[in-house]
């Protein structure tokens, strides 16, 4: 790929673009991928020559706020094709090329942005969110991206779809998203795409951030196509994949433990906003209900320290209805 360094006062903002998914709609398409897919291998998902088309780019570094280096890559005729974030211009690497080299948010690892963009497509099972279509290129992740119309924070949330809403919030949900602000959530005629997934799967969950939890549409019930999806999600395939990809073992049980945590919420028929007050700190020095519920269920040192998912998923519901019980008086 040829890399124009773009210093001119014309240089490109992500607010002119938004990435698209490869799957048009939010279906129930729960068809399992391969538990050992790798990084590279997602490409085959979208049935076309993204890769190739990507290997006969050029891009421009995109003058935007993000405090990494991202590139948006243009096709042979010139037409924008992808969003390339560099693995050795994340945040806190040494070839930052806006010099920001200090240690990113907590809980995460410089380097290890680009694995978790590749995550969080190939979790979007079916499309369900409208995650873009997502492959490591050039040891880094691709992204591509289609037109939108605004930013969420540039629009009355109260236009939102519903749908999309709740959809984008199951899977900040379950990957334990610790970035979702009005920036990296596009707008299309109504309808919503996450962008920007540097920072899910944390390593603690001090740092959890859900923009949608002040969008109206947050406060109502899933519907009964998305409970039969949140049903059918299954946290140790989940693990298999996120293990395939590199993402360390103790943001892995994490991630399952929130999995099990969005089912059993889902069931006893929380709205996402009162799981998101459920996994969010309700001040910076307490713990959360999920921080509270998970350590409860965790080993002690000598036995590990890790999960006891079993345990967990046997105690999660009555955590829950106590948390509600407790709020609600």
């Amino acid at each position: 790929m040829k890399v124009e360094m773009n210093t001119s006062s014309e240089s490109l903002s992500r607010s002119t673009l938004y990435k698209s998914c490869c799957a048009t709609s939010r279906g129930l398409d729960c068809t399992s991928c391969d538990e050992s897919v790798s990084p590279s291998s997602a490409s085959s998902t979208s049935g076309d020559n993204f890769l190739l088309q990507l290997e006969e780019a050029t891009r421009q570094l995109l003058d935007d706020p993000c405090v990494g280096g991202t590139y948006i890559a243009n096709d042979q005729s010139g037409s924008p094709l992808a969003i390339v974030k560099p693995r050795t211009e994340e945040p806190g690497m040494k070839k930052n090329p806006k010099g920001f080299t200090s240690e990113p948010k907590p809980g995460f690892k410089p380097g290890e942005g680009y694995k978790r963009e590749i995550a969080a497509y190939l979790l979007d099972h079916g499309g369900f969110a409208g995650v873009p279509q997502t492959i490591q290129f050039d040891d880094g992740s691709a992204q591509r991206f289609v037109a939108h119309d605004k930013q969420s924070w540039d629009v009355v949330p109260g236009r939102f779809d519903p749908e999309s809403v709740r959809a984008i919030a199951l899977l900040d949900l379950r990957l334990l998203n610790c970035d979702r602000h009005g920036g990296n959530i596009l707008v299309n005629n109504n309808s919503l795409i996450p962008i920007d997934h540097t920072y899910v799967l944390p390593t603690s969950l001090s740092e959890l951030d859900f923009e949608w939890m002040f969008f109206p549409q947050s406060k109502t019930p899933f519907s009964s196509s998305e409970l039969s999806y949140i049903r059918s999600l299954d946290y140790e395939h989940d693990a298999k994949i996120l293990s395939s990809l590199g993402i360390e073992p103790e943001c892995i049980e994490l991630q399952s433990a929130a999995t099990l945590t969005v089912q059993a919420a889902a069931e006893v028929g929380m709205t996402p906003k009162q799981v998101g007050e459920f996994f969010m700190r309700p001040h910076e020095t307490s713990q959360s209900g999920l921080e509270t519920a998970i350590e409860s269920c965790r080993r002690s040192l000598t036995d590990g320290g890790d999960i006891d998912l079993c345990k967990y998923s046997n105690i999660i519901t009555a955590s829950l209805k106590e948390w509600m019980s407790t709020v609600q008086e």
